[in-house]
């Protein structure tokens, strides 16, 4: 096998950093800049109105920080959130945050509510543009299948960007 000069090494690795950086650029570009294509299909926003329930602090579990799994956390729209998806969010997402018992609940809230929120609003807004019924097994309660959920919100979010990425226009012949 033949050996790469030192200079031919040095002009691959600075055009992978070249294509990795252009690459991600690109992304943080196409993912801010608002979709102004004309003939592509705009994303809807859904008003949700998010109602907090009351946090009973001295229920909960503060030394693991977690919350009690069907405790009213939040309603989202026609779910509620329990007290159960915060924990799971927070298990699967911020482990260390979870594990460590100084953590409080504020924390795991203001870490975890954002997320659930996202989640039943994207289930939610799929669920009214395709006239389909979420099953409980995923939504509006506590003991949800959070696997099956999160695929399916995947699934949803990989789709809608999709579709926003289309590029539509026309071509003349010369």
């Amino acid at each position: 096998m033949p050996t790469l000069s030192k200079q031919t090494r040095y002009l691959i690795i600075i055009s992978c950093l070249v294509s990795v950086l252009t690459i991600s650029a690109l992304f943080l570009y196409f993912k801010s800049a608002p979709n102004k294509t004309p003939g592509t299909k705009q994303a809807k926003i859904v008003p949700v109105s998010i109602q907090p329930e009351k946090i009973s602090l001295g229920n909960a579990l503060s030394t693991r920080g977690k919350f009690p799994q069907y405790e009213k956390i939040a309603k989202v729209g026609n779910e509620i959130i329990y007290g159960r998806d915060l924990n799971y969010i927070s298990f699967t997402r911020y482990p260390p945050d979870f594990l460590n018992m100084e953590t409080s609940l504020e924390k795991i809230k203001q870490d975890a509510l954002p997320v659930a929120i996202e989640n039943s609003i994207l289930l939610q807004t799929d669920n009214k543009e395709n006239n389909l019924n979420l099953p409980a097994t995923i939504f509006n309660n506590p003991d949800k299948n959070y696997n099956q959920r999160e695929k399916i919100a995947d699934d949803i979010k990989i789709r809608k960007l999709a579709e926003e990425e289309k590029i539509s226009g026309s071509f003349i012949s010369i």
